[in-house]
């Protein structure tokens, strides 16, 4: 073992018991060498080597790991030694010359640590910019009793709520900035050297910037809206500190192999804005994604900010003698109404949104289609069931659960064809000359229907994207988002919104435009009938017609047939007939509703 010797890092210890010593710690890691090395190596004979190590000891693996590199490096040496003995050329063992020559500019090598580890830290200094000023402002000045005098001034509570707001934010953004200064500055002077730097452009400073304005809102408006319903400086510290962690998670996906800024990543919340960082510091400027990060962000904020206005500006939260979470959606108004408002339905929306995004596309990818099930039941009409029971709203009027006849499932039916016909032909093709879906997604969703490199049955395929679908998310979708949208618009503005909505959540966006339709379609029936159960219909007949479309046999006869002329004028008398009966089942409705009144 001269080889290991000759390594003045390794030392080289006497042990009785080793494999005992290697257990308790005393020596890393023992290599097991027969008497006869010697003897084999100069028969050049394979000789039995075997490395004694504890895996749960960093010391006794990074032992391992520097034997093993020996003993692999000297195996190389007495291959060439016996070539060279025989008189053979020491380049047939390294046919290739391998060189790595790095083409990366030294600041976009710079740029690419920095994209990595900047993001997160940038956004999770910002809203640790935010916590103890958002406390002290609002649940601060209740332990304090200033916040009642605060009240009774001749000031409007929504410029009190804005003073604050801005103040708060001021500190958050300037925690912001100052971090991000002083981790580019320590980097540059630390790090840089002529295979790196790290300096970030003043065209990236710019957008970074700007992005940040709308984030430290956004931000700030949930840490004053949770610290609002905390009576004490401790409470809320106990509110705010799992907002803050789950406020910041997002942040980390830059981290994360396989992430980056694309036209669904970019309305994510949170995550957008990090992976927009990301691509800044790299020197990567898409204006398009630019564009759709600050617009989408610039919504959250404004969400949010309006939410902590309604709140704060209700007495019964800010003169309550008990800090409580459920104050969130409980006031006197509030008990009385059968179904949720408007602020409710987004909050169950983003939460439902959030569970999809960062639980469900692990589940999906890794369960496949059973994983899609999971999603589902689990993630989707779950939240939405529970959302109702807790806040004891009315299960009825919430879900819409009325009875059906037999013209509104006719009419359900008829626009199910006519409008997934229309859609297949006309909507598609916009959005494919918008933003045409890739082939290589395309193929990675022909992937992930498979099981075990086949097709699943028609059966379980239909169960699961027709039925499960149908259900689940028309609960969701046709259920509280829609009926606490439709509490503040009406019906036109409530169809296109949860349209929008509902096409969103999808989170495909090329995609988009075929599936917000199709959520309108299925939330104008829903509303003009009255019941939810119209609104399943369509969805199961809209999404089995797509999977019945899908085989082999069926789809080859449609599209055959794709350019027939006379397709046209027979779905759009399916139309016509569908929106007749669905008008009459909402004449129907509204005759009842008068007779009771």
């Amino acid at each position: 073992y001269d080889f290991l010797k000759k390594d003045h890092k390794i030392r080289i210890l006497k042990s009785e018991n080793p494999k005992r010593d290697v257990k308790s710690g005393r020596i890393s890691a023992y290599i097991k060498i027969p008497p006869d090395f010697a003897a084999k190596l100069n028969n050049e004979k394979t000789i039995p080597l075997e490395i004694f190590y504890d895996q749960a000891s960093i010391n006794s693996l990074h032992a391992q790991a520097k034997i093993t590199e020996k003993i692999k490096n000297f195996n190389q040496e007495v291959i060439k030694g016996r070539i060279a003995k025989r008189g053979l050329n020491k380049e047939l063992l390294d046919p290739f010359d391998l060189t790595l020559t790095n083409i990366a500019p030294k600041e976009k090598i710079g740029g690419f640590y920095l994209g990595n580890i900047l993001p997160f830290l940038i956004i999770f200094m910002t809203i640790l910019g935010a916590f103890y000023p958002a406390i002290d402002q609002t649940a601060g000045e209740k332990e304090r009793g200033t916040l009642e005098t605060l009240l009774t001034t001749p000031v409007n509570k929504y410029d009190i709520i804005t003073g604050k707001f801005l103040t708060i934010s001021l500190f958050a953004f300037i925690t912001g900035l100052l971090n991000l200064g002083s981790m580019t500055l320590s980097m540059t002077l630390m790090l840089s050297s002529d295979k790196i730097n790290f300096s970030i452009p003043w065209s990236s400073m710019f957008f970074i910037f700007l992005t940040l304005i709308p984030t430290t809102m956004f931000f700030v408006a949930i840490m004053m809206f949770v610290s609002t319903l905390a009576n004490s400086f401790k409470d809320a510290q106990n509110y705010l500190t799992p907002v803050y962690l789950i406020c910041g998670f997002p942040a980390m996906v830059t981290v994360f192999p396989g992430f980056g800024l694309n036209y669904t990543t970019a309305m994510i919340p949170i995550a957008n804005v990090s992976l927009l960082i990301k691509d800044l510091l790299l020197g990567k400027f898409d204006t398009y994604l630019i564009f759709i990060v600050m617009v989408t962000t610039t919504l959250y904020s404004i969400l949010a900010i309006a939410a902590a206005a309604k709140l704060f500006n209700r007495e019964d939260v800010l003169l309550a003698e008990e800090s409580n979470l459920k104050m969130i959606f409980s006031s006197q108004q509030n008990r009385l109404n059968k179904v949720p408002n408007f602020l409710e339905a987004i909050f169950l929306y983003i939460i439902t949104f959030g569970l999809l995004f960062y639980v469900g596309s692990s589940i999906q990818a890794t369960y496949k289609l059973n994983g899609l099930l999971i999603t589902e039941l689990l993630l989707v009409l779950f939240p939405a069931v529970l959302f109702v029971r807790y806040l004891k709203f009315d299960f009825k009027e919430t879900f819409s659960l009325r009875k059906v006849n037999i013209e509104s499932l006719f009419g359900s039916f008829l626009l199910a064809l006519s409008g997934s016909f229309f859609i297949l032909k006309f909507v598609n093709v916009i959005q494919d000359k918008i933003l045409p879906m890739p082939e290589e997604l395309k193929k990675a969703f022909d992937i992930f229907l498979m099981e075990n490199g086949q097709p699943p049955s028609f059966i379980k395929l239909f169960l699961i994207i027709a039925v499960s679908a149908a259900i689940c998310e028309e609960m969701l979708f046709r259920g509280p988002l829609m009926a606490g949208i439709n509490s503040k618009f009406n019906k036109p503005l409530t169809v296109v919104i949860v349209g929008i909505l509902f096409g969103l959540f999808h989170l495909n966006v090329y995609k988009l435009i075929p599936t917000s339709v199709l959520g309108m379609l299925i939330t104008y029936i829903a509303l003009s009938t009255g019941s939810i159960f119209n609104g399943m219909f369509f969805h199961l007949v809209n999404n089995g017609s797509a999977i019945i479309l899908g085989s082999e046999e069926t789809g080859q006869l449609w599209f055959a047939h794709d350019s027939a002329w006379y397709y046209y004028p027979i779905f759009t008398i399916f139309l016509i007939a569908g929106i007749y009966f669905i008008k009459k089942a909402e004449k129907m409705k509204v005759s009842k509703s008068t007779s009771k009144v």
